[in-house]
C-alpha cells in the first residue's frame, strides 16, 4: 500500500514537472516558488485519491498552475476589478481539488501586490492565499 501511495506521488509529481508550460511566462524564482507549492499539492492529491480520480485532480491542479502563470504575467494588463475577478475565479477552481482559501481580506492585499510586487512575491501571496 505505502509503494502504490509512493508511485502515485512520483506519477503526480511528474504530470506537474513534465509541462515547462505551466510555468512559461515567470520569472526562475516565481517559477520555482509555483512548482513548489504545486508538488505539494499534487503529493496531497495522490495520497488521497487514486486511479482516474488524481488523474482529473491533477489534470485540475495543472490549471490551477496554468491560471497563476497568466494572472501574474498577465498582470499589467488587468484592471484591478478584472484582477480580483481572475483571483476569485482562481480560488474557485482551486477548491475543487480540495485547496482551501484564505479570508478575503488577503485576496484584497493581494490586489496592493498587483503593481508593487516582483513576480515571485505576487505568486508567493497568491499560493498563500490556497493552502
Amino acid at each position: 500500500m505505502h509503494k502504490d501511495i509512493e508511485r502515485q506521488k512520483q506519477m503526480a509529481v511528474e504530470m506537474i514537472l513534465d509541462s515547462e508550460s505551466l510555468t512559461a511566462d515567470l520569472e526562475d524564482a516565481a517559477a520555482r516558488r509555483l512548482i513548489k507549492w504545486s508538488i505539494d499539492h499534487a503529493e496531497r492529491l495522490a495520497a488521497e485519491t487514486s486511479g482516474d480520480d488524481l488523474d482529473r485532480a491533477v489534470s485540475r491542479l495543472r490549471r490551477v498552475i496554468k491560471r497563476v502563470n497568466n494572472l501574474v504575467a498577465d498582470r499589467a494588463a488587468l484592471s484591478d476589478d478584472e484582477f480580483a475577478a481572475e483571483v476569485k475565479d482562481l480560488v474557485a477552481l482551486a477548491e475543487r481539488i480540495g485547496v482551501k482559501s484564505q479570508d478575503q481580506t488577503d485576496t484584497q492585499n493581494i490586489l496592493v501586490d498587483k503593481t508593487q510586487s516582483d513576480d515571485a512575491t505576487l505568486v508567493e501571496r497568491i499560493t498563500a492565499l490556497l493552502t
